[in-house]
């Protein structure tokens, strides 16, 4: 029996297996493979919440940039007083320039795709959103979440509509 008042004989002890009559330090391959399952079973409950905190942070990034190009054209029309001519997509209409960074603008949304800008004289309507390229593919429930964080939660009516197969606009001046 190991001597209590004597550190380094009953350190040895209690980190020590005796098989055979010898002393072996480590783990056991039963202790090792508790402690790998126990680490597997975290790692499946952790790793879902890890991408639903990944998925709100692209949404509230998108709804936050969004608004300020919104706000953005509604400054223009203030200033001009005129609805502001469409553009490409991903390309950052000329007259807009002085009211949004053209780097903020011709980069990815955060959630895929491009910045676009749609207006229609006649109608009297100018609007803002997402238009997705062929391999980006957004679910309905994806955009509704984004939708009721703006709007009304129903991407099919409200400020915040679904008006194409890939597109995604926000009416700014109806």
């Amino acid at each position: 029996m190991p001597n209590p008042a004597e550190p380094h004989s009953y350190a040895r002890h209690c980190t020590s297996r005796l098989v055979r009559g010898r002393f072996f330090r480590g783990f056991t391959l039963i202790e090792i493979m508790i402690v790998v399952g126990i680490i597997g079973v975290l790692a499946s409950i952790m790793i879902p919440v890890a991408r639903s905190w990944r998925h709100d942070a692209q949404r509230v990034a998108f709804v936050g940039s969004l608004k300020t190009f919104a706000n953005s054209t509604v400054q223009f029309v203030a200033e001009t007083g005129m609805l502001p001519p469409g553009g490409r997509a991903g390309t950052l209409p000329y007259y807009l320039r002085n009211h949004i960074r053209q780097s903020a603008w011709e980069q990815p949304t955060p959630i895929g795709g491009q910045w676009d800008i749609d207006t229609s004289r006649r109608s009297g309507w100018s609007r803002v959103g997402v238009l997705f390229g062929q391999q980006d593919d957004r679910r309905t429930e994806f955009m509704e979440n984004i939708d009721g964080m703006i709007d009304d939660g129903h991407i099919g009516r409200g400020d915040f509509r679904r008006v194409g197969f890939r597109k995604y606009m926000f009416y700014i001046v109806r």
